[in-house]
């Protein structure tokens, strides 16, 4: 059940208000609403729709008869006939609050244990040459499922070859991110399961392949470049 269902959190917080939220479910309901200040704006939001049901009871002052009869039944008859009427009283109680009750919609579901959030890093990498110089930075956003590859000063190729990022999961064969650029900067777009790899890969690396890239699907020229995946 999702417990950031606005419509959710709504009825339980009108159940929460009228009392109807027992047990494991209003404990929930309240370390969740310890961290909510909109899930407390919420209840305090039903608690003043519901209080003015009672301000809309108009006060009857009842004839003399009723009086009477009410202290012939309390005090003038057998305690069995008293019993009787105190039973009666209680059922009338009964039903009134059971009207307000309908007045929300049920059966509410149980709140769920809040769960931890989840946060998502944006990846990057820096390749440098053997001289530390920087050829290429690589910012891979995985929320946006963008990958971002970009060189500062240009890197001079040969006609007949380029530059291909790999990803380098832990698990299997390395997976191609694209040619990178010889001059400026290059975005692509990244599939669900080249996200999903890229977060739980720690290193890049480069080859150089013909035109177009690997035509194998793999590395088919030296690799000449590796780095670090880091979080940003």
């Amino acid at each position: 059940m999702n417990y950031r269902d606005p419509e959710l959190l709504d009825r339980l917080a009108a159940e929460y208000v009228l009392g109807t939220l027992h047990g494991r479910a209003r404990r929930r309901f309240e370390r969740l609403m310890a961290t909510s200040p909109a899930l407390r704006e919420q209840v305090d939001a039903w608690q003043d729709r519901l209080a003015p049901l009672a301000d809309q009871l108009t006060a009857v002052t009842p004839p003399g008869r009723v009086w009477r009869r009410l202290q012939g039944r309390l005090w003038g008859r057998s305690a069995g006939a008293s019993a009787g009427w105190l039973w009666r009283g209680w059922a009338l109680t009964a039903s009134l609050l059971l009207a307000v009750v309908l007045v929300v919609q049920w059966p509410f579901p149980e709140v769920p244990a809040p769960q931890p959030e989840v946060v998502v890093s944006d990846r990057i990498a820096v390749l440098r040459d053997e001289e530390g110089a920087v050829l290429w930075t690589v910012h891979a956003d995985p929320v946006r499922g963008q990958l971002s590859m970009r060189t500062p000063d240009g890197v001079p190729v040969e006609a007949d070859h380029v530059h291909e990022l790999w990803l380098i999961p832990p698990d299997q064969d390395p997976v191609s991110l694209g040619v990178l650029p010889a001059e400026g900067r290059l975005q692509v777009s990244m599939a669900p399961r080249i996200v999903e790899l890229l977060m739980r890969s720690e290193a890049l690396a480069v080859s150089v392949e013909p035109p177009g890239g690997s035509p194998t699907g793999l590395p088919t020229g030296p690799v000449v470049l590796q780095a670090d995946l880091l979080n940003t």
